[in-house]
């Protein structure tokens, strides 16, 4: 197992109430930035969408769902990088990210008929030097993430 995939599985199982995040594991970082287990939380969840009305779907696995608040749900992908530095995105770049735009409308449609609103993360674990997490996260709008939905279909 990599080390991203096993820092993965450490913060999925700690969520999901299977383990603990092991003393001395890098996870340990992403703890203070997790929503508590006992929010309504939907974790490595399937999202589905078909494209208009063709046979074409847009299939992905969402890290982390949080529906506590169905007016503004959270979308969280947790990445892993050597510097957070270097690698973490930028909220104006994370607000059009295809996969995270993708998975926000697969929550609008599936979770959050009614909401205006979705928050998209990107929850950093680094991976060299010192043990540290970063969350990068940006409010969007169902009208920005409609729109990024339809250039996403286009281009399939």
């Amino acid at each position: 197992m990599t080390l991203g995939t096993q820092i993965h599985k450490e913060i999925e199982d700690h969520l999901t109430g299977e383990s603990e995040v092991p003393s001395g594991s890098l996870a340990q970082a992403a703890l203070p930035l997790l929503p508590d287990k006992s929010e309504e939380l939907l974790v490595e969840h399937g999202i589905n969408m078909r494209v208009d009305e063709t046979d074409i779907k847009y299939v992905g696995r969402v890290d982390l769902v949080v529906l506590s608040d169905v007016d503004e749900p959270v979308v969280i992908d947790i990445k892993t990088t050597s510097s957070i530095a270097k690698w973490a995105m930028k909220p104006n770049k994370l607000s059009e990210d295809v996969q995270m735009n993708a998975y926000a409308m697969g929550v609008f449609l599936d979770y959050a008929p009614a909401a205006d609103h979705v928050r998209v993360q990107h929850l950093y674990v680094q991976t060299k030097g010192r043990n540290i997490s970063k969350a990068v996260g940006v409010r969007l709008t169902r009208e920005h993430v409609e729109a990024r939905w339809a250039d996403i279909k286009e281009s399939v």
